[in-house]
């Protein structure tokens, strides 16, 4: 029907009837999804697409440099190690067993004698041993050995006593024999006033010289000399039979060697 502007025609209501409504149930979805299926994915869920992340051959194609190396994480924390626990000794007396540093091989204990100028010596058998006394904290710092079964009860600490010709040092032929001494704390100048078993003219005397692994239970040695530099090396003469300290052996003997100390419990 044709309807101009002006005429009389009479509009007539559209009769709603069961199968319209029927109709347009079943119509509305199905053209609510063909509107729909052509959006884009993520704009039909409301969200921006994602950018696609660039590679390196996607900017080399375009003629841009390389992305940046990937920074790793340098300071991450690994775990670390437990320390071993330092096991005190089982008993606070023991003998010292000595080694020859360049084969190893066990040549006795410190004895519980002195040799002919009252020095320490070497004694196979751990029955002629000397038997010391350590404190009851011996790891960490320095230390007294105090001598139970010594020679000389005047004199119970295991010390060192310079033989008078000057500091034990590098190229120096100076050296300390190993006797009993009066006590002298550690980490000072060698005193002059202390009292020694030895009986050869000497220079200072130190005691509290010695430091004990708290693993190994090896007993090493520190002179301080009068100008503050130290030596450690313990070493043992054949020939003159005594137990010494030194800051350079090659000067002291052709026969002295270098030997290791280790508390041995019981």
């Amino acid at each position: 029907m044709y309807w101009e502007p002006g005429s009389n025609l009479n509009l007539r209501p559209m009769k709603v009837t069961h199968m319209t409504v029927l109709l347009c149930l079943v119509l509305t979805p199905l053209i609510f999804a063909v509107a729909t299926s052509n959006r884009p994915a993520a704009e039909q869920d409301g969200f921006s697409p994602l950018p696609k992340k660039e590679t390196n051959a996607d900017r080399f194609r375009r003629g841009l440099s390389p992305l940046p190396p990937t920074r790793r994480d340098r300071n991450k924390l690994t775990p670390r190690a437990s320390a071993v626990p330092c096991i005190p000794p089982p008993s606070d007396k023991g003998t010292l067993q000595l080694h020859r540093v360049s084969n190893g091989n066990k040549i006795g204990y410190v004895g519980m004698d002195f040799n002919e100028d009252n020095a320490y010596s070497v004694h196979r058998g751990r029955g002629q041993a000397l038997i010391v006394i350590i404190p009851p904290a011996p790891f960490g710092v320095p230390i007294n050995l105090v001598a139970e079964n010594g020679p000389d009860p005047g004199h119970p600490y295991l010390g060192a006593v310079e033989n008078g010709q000057g500091d034990l040092g590098v190229g120096e032929a100076a050296f300390a024999y190993l006797s009993g001494t009066s006590g002298v704390s550690g980490n000072i100048l060698p005193s002059f006033s202390a009292g020694t078993s030895l009986t050869l003219d000497h220079g200072g005397i130190e005691s509290q010289i010695w430091t004990m692994n708290c693993q190994t239970r090896q007993i090493t040695a520190q002179w301080t000399n009068p100008d503050g530099q130290l030596a450690a090396t313990i070493f043992y003469d054949p020939d003159a039979d005594f137990l010494g300290l030194t800051g350079d052996l090659q000067a002291v003997s052709e026969s002295a060697f270098e030997v290791t100390m280790t508390f041995i419990p019981g």
